[in-house]
């Protein structure tokens, strides 16, 4: 033992430095960086202590063995303990941040939604009812984040019962997507697009692939490759695709300008039939007035050579009188 500390002496390794690689062995070995402690939580990485700490106690009383009726309940409950303990510590979630690398913007666990199908009570549930009840667009805001993640949503839930910021109930879930998105999509405006869409559409499957490739690439290198190969591979259409196709098939279609087929775009998305109706009263309204465009053209040219000719016979005519009254 003396030999040891004799040992870090000479090499001038001081109390504080062996203190300091103890502590970070055992961030190291009380922590897996295999797992993704923020999806376990459903929380986002920029997530403050008290988003942290309400989505551990709500997780904690859903997977509660008296609540919670699903197989590996004890390795459920090990995985929520374990990353709570990771990320409520500044210095061991810095070193698990530091540790894990590019493997925070994995969205793999996020997407898993196998979440609590086994409860036979949800501990929110009463709480939540009685928020809604009061402030019926926390049911929206919840409903539009579970499209991205169940894990996400249950967190939202959770903090917003805790906090009662009920004056920034859509800021807050705005905020939450688009960190989300950010962090496994980066920053490509139509990268993003392209993964709401498949988001609207529930394509898990490409959205992985998505995530993926953004990873690998980087942030700095994801753009419209990666939408067109996966759409290939997929051979999926975007609902502009659809719409596009629709529109084409519409008799009087060209006569649609790109800001009238934006706005019959938006209607079609929720509603066909009345994207049909608005769109051939415009196509009929738009050739109407075509149609008086032209007329007036032709009216307008029509007086033009009117004008012409009465010229013209007026200048004839005295070029008559002049000759005449010359050879007289």
């Amino acid at each position: 033992m003396c030999g040891c500390i004799a040992g870090a002496l000479n090499k001038h390794i001081y109390p504080q430095d062996i203190l300091a690689n103890v502590s970070n062995r055992y961030f190291y070995q009380s922590m897996d960086i295999e797992k993704d402690y923020y999806a376990i939580l459903g929380v986002l990485p920029s997530a403050e202590t008290i988003v942290i700490k309400a989505a551990y106690r709500a997780l904690s009383k859903r997977y509660h063995p008296d609540v919670y009726k699903g197989a590996n309940i004890a390795e459920k409950m090990a995985d929520i303990n374990e990353a709570y303990e990771t990320l409520s510590s500044d210095d061991k979630k810095a070193a698990y941040d530091e540790a894990r690398g590019s493997r925070s913007q994995d969205a793999d666990e996020y997407f898993n939604d196998d979440f609590g199908t086994h409860n036979t009570v949800d501990p929110l549930d009463a709480n939540w009812k009685v928020a809604v009840k009061y402030h019926p667009d926390l049911e929206d805001a919840a409903a539009k984040l579970t499209k991205y993640s169940k894990k996400i949503a249950y967190t939202y839930k959770a903090y917003m019962l805790e906090t009662k910021d009920f004056d920034n109930i859509q800021r807050a879930a705005r905020a939450a997507a688009e960190e989300f998105l950010e962090i496994h999509f980066g920053q490509n405006e139509g990268i993003i697009a392209f993964a709401e869409e498949l988001f609207n559409d529930d394509r898990k499957d490409i959205l992985l692939e998505l995530n993926r490739a953004v990873k690998v690439l980087g942030v700095s290198n994801a753009d419209g490759r990666i939408i067109y190969k996966l759409k290939a591979e997929y051979n999926y259409l975007t609902s502009r695709d659809r719409f596009n196709s629709w529109l084409s098939e519409l008799e009087g279609h060209e006569w649609l300008n790109h800001s009238t087929a934006k706005k019959i775009f938006i209607i079609w998305k929720s509603s066909p039939n009345e994207a049909q109706r608005v769109a051939k009263e415009q196509i009929i309204t738009v050739a109407r007035m075509e149609e008086a465009s032209r007329e007036a053209a032709q009216d307008e040219k029509l007086q033009r050579n009117t004008v012409i000719i009465v010229v013209a016979t007026v200048m004839l005519i005295a070029f008559f009188v002049f000759m005449e009254r010359t050879g007289s």
